[in-house]
């Protein structure tokens, strides 16, 4: 009878060790991209939301007038709850009126400029991401 050392036993455990690192390994690169796919999801869902309210605030005529009212400005909060259910995009749009101005032009009488500033801000809470756009506009109308 042969005298066995083991070899081979140890040959294969070796082989399986290096196999089990290299798939855990594996399965940790395939989280962490399943993170950043998430991640940069939930990051342009927000930029679009708080894009999309500051184009809805922008259409809103009686935002802009009563924000000229009103020292701190007009804030309108909403809450959209995606098709599937599962995440709520938190928007926010600020309309508040800057400094008013004469403007001078070719036409008679006198008018001035409305500047305001349009703040949209987006947030996802569960996950923490978020946006925020500014926009300044200016309206034109009958002066003082």
């Amino acid at each position: 009878m042969r005298k066995q050392n083991g070899s081979v036993l140890v040959l294969a455990l070796v082989v399986l060790m290096i196999l089990s690192l290299l798939s855990v390994t594996g399965m940790r690169a395939a989280m962490l991209d399943q993170k950043m796919a998430a991640n940069s999801k939930f990051h342009a869902m927000t930029f679009q939301a708080a894009d999309s309210v500051l184009s809805e605030g922008l259409g809103d005529a009686d935002l802009f007038s009563a924000a000229l009212t009103e020292p701190d400005g007009i804030s309108r909060t909403n809450t959209v709850v995606t098709g599937d259910g599962r995440i709520q995009v938190e928007t926010n749009l600020t309309v508040e009126a800057v400094n008013t101005r004469n403007v001078t032009g070719f036409s008679i009488g006198a008018y001035s400029g409305y500047p305001f500033e349009l703040r949209g801000t987006a947030s996802i809470p569960s996950v923490a991401a978020k946006s925020k756009h500014v926009l300044g506009v200016e309206k034109i109308g009958p002066g003082n």
